[in-house]
């Protein structure tokens, strides 16, 4: 199944150069140089989910993959940029930042090595030779953050997806499995359990960043023992649980289901609490117990 024959065209300008400044060599892909624009003789396409994307397109579909570009600029407006008082630091919205674009690529590089389930990261590229303006700044370079996803569509964008076409999608996912539901509580769990214990603190987990396929995307804020903050960070660890019982809620009611706390229960035992060799896990083990048993 092919969302894109299904979602909002948006055009897009193909920058007159571009600049890797890291890419993936695990396999040949194809830079993508494309920003959100209609002042080009011959605009290109991308397709847009949800208004949730706000700075982010599919590009293509193949191989069972979606081909995102991050950092495009705005698909919801006029102008593709806006700079405001309050990024003093050059940063604007619509844009990624080369230091925001490059922490997701590296922790979104090392989560994958681990066995996380979320998107393959393929480059982070900036785009020169063409006319990027905005509101309240005259040029932007752009940097781009390219990956593939097996679902681009996350669980905030469901309320704006053909309830028919998001359910064919959904089915198509998890055609192999015995329940859609514990298959996607199972994902999020092992997701989870491998990042706290490789020591990396997710810090993102909510609906705006997972997709229905169970895939964890966003890694803009999320920390490893290999920066300063961790230490004093780490400690919020144990919260995700929470968050993702927010996240399997949400779920549940996108596929017209009841959520499945028993079977929550059990796996977050068995999956979870009984596999995580974490400190901050173990020391609040117990707490962590207590919560559970009294959802």
């Amino acid at each position: 199944m092919d969302l894109t024959n299904y979602l909002k065209v948006i055009p897009l300008i193909r920058a007159d150069d571009y600049l890797i400044v890291k890419k993936s060599s695990a396999y040949s892909f194809d830079i993508q140089p494309y920003f959100v624009g209609t002042n080009a003789l011959e605009p290109e396409s991308g397709f847009l989910v949800s208004s949730f994307h706000g700075r982010s397109i599919i590009k293509s579909h193949d191989d069972g993959y979606y081909r995102v570009l991050k950092g495009i600029g705005f698909t919801l407006f006029d102008k593709p940029v806006i700079n405001i008082c309050e990024y003093l630091d050059g940063h604007v919205w619509g844009a990624l930042s080369r230091k925001c674009a490059l922490k997701e690529f590296n922790f979104g590089k090392l989560a994958y090595s681990k066995g996380v389930y979320c998107p393959i990261y393929e480059s982070v590229h900036s785009l020169s030779g063409s006319n990027f303006s905005g509101v309240g700044i005259k040029m932007i370079k752009p940097f781009i953050l390219q990956y593939r996803v097996h679902s681009p569509i996350r669980i905030s964008d469901s309320s704006f997806i053909d309830k028919k076409i998001l359910k064919k999608h959904i089915k198509y996912l998890y055609k192999s499995n015995y329940s859609i539901q514990e298959s996607f509580i199972d994902k999020c769990i092992e997701n989870l359990a491998i990042l706290h214990n490789n020591n990396l603190f997710y810090n993102a987990l909510n609906i705006f960043n997972v997709c229905v396929s169970g895939e964890f995307l966003d890694f803009e804020n999320s920390l490893s023992k290999s920066n300063p903050d961790f230490e004093v960070m780490q400690k919020y660890m144990p919260r995700e649980l929470i968050n993702l019982i927010f996240v399997l809620h949400a779920f549940a009611s996108i596929i017209d289901e009841e959520f499945d706390i028993k079977y929550f229960k059990n796996r977050i035992k068995t999956n979870y609490l009984d596999k995580v060799d974490n400190p901050i896990i173990k020391k609040h083990h117990n707490r962590i117990l207590e919560l559970i048993k009294s959802c």
